[in-house]
């Protein structure tokens, strides 16, 4: 700062957190005038107010049982962070007896207090910014902070309110600086009733997934203006309000604070409920839209924005590019109209397309993927349901191999294509996640042909299970083991797989019922022709142009691929290594050896 002169010193100064004063025991005294002014008490101690030398307020938490570790390990993270929504440490004393914090000096006192102890209204303007600034705040305590942070303790009681209502995080008693693991054991569960993740209560297991947990009831506070130990038919309101929005948003409607529910704003009130309802426990980037890439349990999350319902020209017919699994697609633009995008519009509000939308965005917002179409942002509002993806030049698949005047493709970039999309549906097996109804409308082709597996709302999460699941699929895409015992396994989406590779071969639809008995089932027909006949089902487009090496290894892979039994299929990672040798044998000049 000495460097810098007179009237620019200003401009140039940053408070930060790892620039605190030492304090004295007799300086804490004249600052707080002998601790004359109580603020709060808590199981720590208490907290009383002061003035700096310069005349600003500050607060000055005192540590009644002076455990040196706790003060200790507290003062270690909230140092640490440096953020506008975080209340700024200023300074500490660790004196003998005398363990004390200063940081700034929070006007309008706890968020608990102005929902529960005072009656004066608050617009939801305030309450959705007091949302936001606190999932700013958690986001990058989160992720952004080079060493992470979990606070432990998300509640009202620890969100305070400055003089002109913004929020800001206080009281890091419990929380825990977390390195290159995101996931900490600990044999203490500490938390606070009603607000702390049953699954952290349970397990020991505290992660930053704990605290969205806690930021969830929040939330509901923030729109019930209810504790969260409010009883509500014999449960507390947590349960009830989640029991209600299972049966739909208009059953957790009652719930809702009366001063904040006119017509106009009960769609923005409902989402917020959606949010604080989500049973996937997204990280908060995928809550609120935060443009870094957050990391969280071991999974990572790119970004994804929450949109309002802006409509690319009310959805006009002409804007319409395709149709997938989810809805009409159509073309838009966003950033001023610099970026383009597609837009997947669902207007049914029923319990499974609910599912099928949150599926989506939880898998495209975990998986990161070259070839995983990578999702922009999404909208959740009443009777409309809408995903944003990158927009892709070159359409889908299918749109390249037949009723098209399309040029055709070659047999190298065929190849590339498939190779891209065994990459995509190897990292989908990678994360436990099963794709179910992959086809050649699911993948799409980017301005540089790069294959993009997209349309995920029909996807299952998790390990997989002898559990039999509802039967859901494409007709000639669907695994006929599936179909017959419902067991859903990677093995189901290797079978689609190989219905791909001979649509991609053939250049011909999975059905056909225009064609003779014997060819109107490609599968069949191929399988048939594969030994002797295999010119007649090759798309004609690539005569003279396949390595026969190249074609024979092809057709071996998607033979594999389409065994009646999924234990006799390759896994996905040996495909993909297949793949890449039916294009080494083809090289980047075409074979010697033609098979037309």
């Amino acid at each position: 700062m000495e460097l810098i002169q007179g009237a620019d010193r200003s401009k140039w100064t940053v408070h930060s957190n790892h620039n605190i004063t030492c304090f004295t025991k007799g300086e804490v005294e004249i600052i707080t005038n002998n601790f004359t002014a109580i603020l709060g008490r808590g199981g720590f101690g208490e907290v009383y107010e002061g003035v700096l030398e310069d005349q600003r307020k500050v607060a000055v938490k005192r540590f009644i049982h002076n455990v040196k570790e706790n003060f200790a390990k507290e003062l270690a993270v909230h140092r640490e962070i440096n953020h506008r929504n975080v209340v700024r440490l200023i300074g500490y004393c660790v004196e003998e007896n005398a363990l004390m914090m200063i940081t700034e000096y929070i006007a309008n006192g706890k968020l608990s207090d102005a929902l529960h102890h005072d009656n004066s209204p608050i617009p939801l303007d305030v309450r959705l910014r007091v949302a936001i600034e606190c999932a700013e705040a958690l986001a990058y305590m989160h992720s952004c902070m080079y060493t992470h942070v979990i606070h432990g303790d998300i509640k009202p009681a620890n969100i305070l309110l400055d003089e002109i209502f913004h929020a800001k995080l206080s009281d890091f008693g419990i929380s825990r600086l977390i390195n290159a693991d995101n996931t900490l054991y600990t044999e203490n569960v500490i938390g606070s009733i009603g607000y702390m993740d049953p699954l952290f209560a349970r397990d020991g297991l505290l992660t930053s997934k704990s605290d969205v947990y806690s930021f969830g009831v929040v939330l509901l506070e923030l729109i019930a203006r209810k504790k969260a130990t409010t009883v509500v038919g014999n449960v507390n309101i947590v349960a009830a309000f989640t029991n209600a929005l299972a049966r739909g948003i208009r059953g957790a409607r009652e719930m809702f604070d009366a001063e904040i529910t006119s017509k106009d704003s009960m769609k923005i009130v409902e989402r917020v409920a959606k949010i604080a309802g989500s049973r996937t426990t997204p990280s908060i980037y995928v809550l609120l839209g935060k443009e870094e890439q957050a990391s969280t349990s071991g999974s990572s999350y790119h970004p994804c924005q929450i949109f309002a319902v802006r409509p690319t020209n009310n959805f006009h017919w002409s804007l319409l590019v395709g149709e997938g699994a989810f809805g009409p697609v159509f073309s838009g633009t966003i950033n001023g109209g610099k970026t383009k995008v597609a837009i997947k519009r669902r207007n049914s509000d029923s319990m499974q397309a609910e599912h099928e939308f949150h599926t989506e965005i939880e898998v495209s917002s975990k998986i990161l993927h070259h070839n995983v179409a990578p999702l922009i942002g999404y909208c959740n509002e009443i009777g409309e349901m809408i995903l944003v993806y990158n927009y892709m030049a070159h359409g889908c698949l299918r749109d390249h191999l037949y009723r098209t005047k399309r040029p055709p493709l070659t047999w190298n970039r065929r190849l590339e294509i498939c190779i891209g999309a065994a990459q995509g549906l190897h990292s989908l097996h990678a994360s436990q996640v099963i794709y179910r109804d992959l086809k050649t409308t699911d993948i799409l082709l980017d301005e540089e042909w790069v294959a993009k597996l997209t349309d995920l709302a029909l996807c299952k999460i998790g390990p997989p299970t002898d559990e039999a699941t509802r039967v859901m699929g494409s007709n000639g895409f669907m695994d006929p083991e599936y179909v017959r015992t419902g067991r859903l396994t990677e093995k189901t989406d290797v079978y689609a797989f190989g219905v791909v590779l001979l649509e991609v071969l053939c250049a011909r639809p999975i059905l056909d019922i225009n064609l003779p008995k014997e060819q109107v089932v490609l599968v069949d027909w191929a399988l048939q022709c594969k030994e002797e006949r295999l010119n007649q089902i090759v798309d004609p487009h690539l005569k003279g142009s396949i390595n026969q090496r190249s074609l024979e290894t092809f057709v071996g892979i998607a033979e594999k691929c389409l065994a009646s039994e999924g234990i006799h299929r390759p896994s996905m990672g040996d495909v993909l290594l297949d793949l890449e040798l039916a294009l080494g044998a083809q090289g980047t000049v075409q074979g010697s050896s033609p098979v037309l």
